[in-house]
């Protein structure tokens, strides 16, 4: 099962983001979720963390 999602992201020229997602479909619907992110290898590689208070994860995504 997957979830689907619409948000927006902002990149910076230092290669940092922040993105703002709503979950549409799937669990938790209507969440919402800020992530701060950083951007690495020119694509190849992004680390992120969740920025809502009460609520914290992190993770990183590799290119395949």
């Amino acid at each position: 099962m997957s979830n689907e999602g619409t948000g927006t992201y902002s990149v910076q020229p230092d290669c940092t983001a922040t993105v703002s997602l709503t979950i549409l479909t799937g669990f938790p619907v209507g969440a919402n979720f800020h992530l701060s992110l950083v951007i690495i290898g020119r694509g190849e590689e992004i680390k992120f963390i969740q920025t809502d208070q009460g609520s914290m994860f992190t993770g990183n995504a590799e290119r395949q």
